[in-house]
């Protein structure tokens, strides 16, 4: 690992998605949440989902209650809300979020999950940079 390993938020929409189906959706989650563990982040979620995806999935995973100012999430309004906040609020901007419907999640984790300003709450364009066509 080349890179400082982050505690990443996983917003419930992520884990609930990342069923066993192949949709594209599905797929893409579920690799998004491997992804994670493989490339040496950590999951940083509340208790309650913290405990629904362990019996779930039986893995020792680290709990980070903290997060290192990242979020993956498919919720591109609550992004949207946070995003025009964050044109006020400073601190707002030090916060990062992607859908994996519209970026490769998987690789901007093992690269690192790096400081890209496409993903910045507030950006003028949030989704430009490596992104996936939408399905």
């Amino acid at each position: 690992m080349n890179h400082p390993p982050y505690a990443i938020v996983i917003n419930t929409s992520v884990s609930r998605a990342a069923g066993t189906t192949e949709n594209p959706t599905a797929r893409k989650c579920r690799e998004t949440l491997e992804a994670v563990d493989r490339c040496g982040h950590q999951l940083a979620m509340c208790r309650e989902l913290y405990q629904e995806w362990m019996q779930q999935r039986p893995k020792e995973i680290a709990e980070p209650w903290q997060s290192d100012h990242r979020v993956v999430s498919l919720n591109d309004r609550e992004r949207g809300r946070f995003s025009e906040l964050a044109r006020r609020v400073d601190e707002l901007r030090t916060i990062f979020w992607l859908n994996p419907n519209r970026a490769d999640v998987p690789d901007w984790l093992c690269r690192g999950a790096p400081e890209e300003e496409a993903y910045r709450l507030g950006a003028k364009s949030p989704s430009h940079a490596h992104s996936c066509p939408v399905d």
